[in-house]
């Protein structure tokens, strides 16, 4: 049975995933991306793709990550970073919650309307306008999310911020994403991977 798929198929319609107060099971996650369409994607970044996913009365982000990279690790630092280091901040986007087995990993975030701020610059098909008062409070919403990241005790250093890492709502409003090579500052011991200090 096990060689076959039909107990890897019932775990996807029996495990269930909760995203606030809500349950949901992998089945259905994976069916509200369209069984990961190149429809519902969002992006892509260096270990896996983003996908939309539209639940009931509820639509999320999901990013697919290669199951060949080092995605278990991945998954480990972001849920360290977000969770136990309990991350809350309004322009760090918020990661809802995980999946992670055999070779299906799974990170949901919420949904950023406008998507990346990469995405916005550089596609020649957005059509998305910035114009610079949008430009400034971009600016200064990713200043205050790096600058909470900065002052924590410990400090965190994202290490890969880049145009693609900055996402936008429907009010322009930058949230920071992609903790996955975040790293821990302590003085008596600098730059600590957060993937060593995990304790999951």
């Amino acid at each position: 049975m096990w060689r076959i798929g039909w107990i890897g198929d019932r775990e996807l319609h029996e495990t269930k995933v909760k995203i606030g107060e809500r349950s949901f099971t992998v089945k259905q996650i994976i069916d509200a991306t369209k069984k990961f369409s190149p429809t519902r994607e969002l992006g892509r970044g260096r270990s896996g793709i983003v996908y939309k996913a539209e639940l009931p009365d509820l639509t999320v982000a999901v990013k697919k990550l290669d199951s060949k990279s080092k995605a278990v690790y991945e998954i480990a630092s972001e849920v360290y970073a977000k969770k136990v280091l309990d991350l809350k901040h309004d322009n760090l986007v918020k990661l809802l919650s995980t999946y992670s087995k055999k070779r299906l990993h799974l990170l949901i975030y919420e949904h950023m309307e406008l998507g990346s701020l990469g995405k916005v610059l550089f596609n020649p098909n957005s059509t998305v306008q910035l114009e610079w008062p949008k430009r400034f409070t971009i600016c200064r919403g990713v200043a205050k999310g790096l600058k909470y990241l900065h002052e924590r005790k410990p400090q965190i250093i994202h290490r890969n911020m880049k145009t693609n890492n900055i996402l936008l709502d429907a009010s322009f409003n930058p949230k920071i994403s992609d903790f996955g090579l975040a790293k821990l500052y302590e003085e008596e011991n600098p730059y600590i991977g957060i993937e060593a200090r995990k304790d999951l």
